[in-house]
């Protein structure tokens, strides 16, 4: 659970920075969804939705794999020792 908090709350706040300098520094879009609209301008919360989602996905793939990688490696360690 920790794993995939971690990864999902980091992608948040990358994809908000990343919308938020796009954008423009003074214009500040939330990354919800108000209300569905047709213009060009509003799809950005579609396209922050799929990076959020893209970035968590990856962000815990890469620490369930590494996690897994040094529980196997941890008791090779301890019968060299």
């Amino acid at each position: 659970m920790i794993i995939l908090s971690t990864a999902f709350s980091g992608s948040y706040l990358i994809t908000a920075a990343v919308a938020h300098f796009v954008t423009g520094i003074q214009q500040v879009h939330p990354l919800w969804f108000k209300q569905i609209s047709t213009t060009a301008s509003d799809k950005l919360g579609y396209v922050a939705l799929a990076l959020w989602l893209i970035l968590g996905l990856i962000g815990a793939r890469f620490q369930y794999v590494t996690g897994a990688k040094r529980e196997k490696a941890a008791p090779s360690q301890q019968k060299a020792a």
